[in-house]
């Protein structure tokens, strides 16, 4: 499988702005929720076969703090995407203001060995509320898990939208060195970096809106670049 297209599928997808709307991050949601359930057993077959973990294990510590993730995601993203009012300036008296949180684009996941399902779905899950497409690198030593994440993935997301790549060492470097924004992994603090509005906050960024809101305007505001400084000093004399 190609990086490169991959990456530049999922770019092209990104710009088509199909991602941003909030029906869309809810059934993208929605769809690996139901999908997580319906797999819950293969997935916990080749956590064993990986890691040893028992049916209890595989769900208290991985499975079920997934399910927990995007239940809470899907019950509080619409408040998370509303935009936050900001002061609007004098010079622009009669707009409106406000902060409005916006994806990066493509998103780079690496899991770790330890919770090699937690580890990879759950950003997952704060990538695609967020807006994003992703890219998924399962670890190599979990080969089982990789390959049913890689099924789960597959059957229901196109991967010019999510995808999942396998491979070693040196797949992880080939996809380091292509320009995904944001990356995610564990983190600096810990897996606790991509819980809750923690993850969605991790794959936006903040950015600034203004909004005429009345017909009131002031000329001057938008002077001609060659006489427009003469006109303003003629206004205030």
């Amino acid at each position: 499988m190609n990086a490169e297209s991959i990456l530049a599928k999922q770019q092209a997808f990104f710009y088509s702005e199909k991602t941003k709307p909030y029906a869309f991050r809810i059934r993208a949601l929605e769809a690996l929720k139901k999908a997580v359930i319906r797999h819950e057993r293969a997935l916990s077959g080749a956590l064993r076969k990986d890691l040893n973990k028992s049916a209890f294990d595989a769900y208290a510590t991985e499975i079920g703090i997934l399910l927990s993730e995007l239940s809470f995601t899907l019950k509080h993203l619409k408040r998370w995407m509303k935009p936050e009012r900001a002061k609007t300036p004098l010079t622009h008296a009669g707009s409106k203001s406000m902060i409005i949180l916006e994806p990066y684009g493509t998103a780079l996941i690496i899991s770790p060995w330890n919770f090699p399902l937690q580890l990879a779905l759950v950003p997952l899950v704060g990538a695609v509320a967020a807006g994003n497409c992703a890219v998924i690198k399962p670890s190599e030593y979990t080969p089982h898990t990789s390959k049913a994440l890689k099924k789960l993935v597959e059957e229901i997301f196109p991967e010019d939208f999510i995808a999942v790549i396998e491979g070693g060492v040196e797949t992880s470097q080939a996809l380091l060195e292509l320009p995904f924004e944001p990356f995610g992994g564990v983190g600096a603090s810990g897996m606790g970096a991509y819980h809750g509005k923690e993850s969605f906050n991790a794959f936006s960024h903040r950015k600034s809106v203004l909004r005429q809101t009345t017909v009131f305007d002031i000329p001057f505001r938008y002077p001609n670049m060659k006489n427009g400084l003469t006109k303003i000093k003629r206004f205030l004399k």
